[in-house]
């Protein structure tokens, strides 16, 4: 899910919208009405939305469980491990040994 996706995800139709009208030919007056209190709404998604990313599934957990901020978090988190443990089970299981360890490496070295 892009930006815009996760905010209807979240019941955000506003800041939806909105992301809809800077992909227009109206994008420069649209950019010019974000005040402060728009601004910081926008910002608080974008949070979320990092520490979310844009897989659907991770996205469905949050939503169903965003009321209770920590226990999301901690949800999301824990299921996020799960899956990069099963994608490195993957590439043990698919490319043997000796290659497994050079592309988990390679893998586990993306983020820096």
């Amino acid at each position: 899910m892009d930006f815009e996706e996760f905010c209807w995800a979240l019941g955000e139709e506003q800041a939806a919208d909105f992301l809809a009208q800077l992909r227009g030919p109206h994008a420069l007056t649209a950019f010019e009405r974000l005040d402060d209190m728009m601004h910081n709404q926008f910002w608080a998604i974008y949070q979320r939305y990092l520490i979310c990313g844009g897989m659907p599934e991770i996205v469905d957990l949050f939503v169903n469980t965003k009321d209770e901020h920590l226990a999301a978090s901690e949800k999301v988190r824990h299921r996020q491990y799960e899956l990069i443990t099963d994608y490195c089970a993957d590439m043990a299981k698919h490319s043997g040994k000796t290659n497994a360890l050079s592309i988990e490496r390679v893998f586990k070295a993306i983020p820096a």
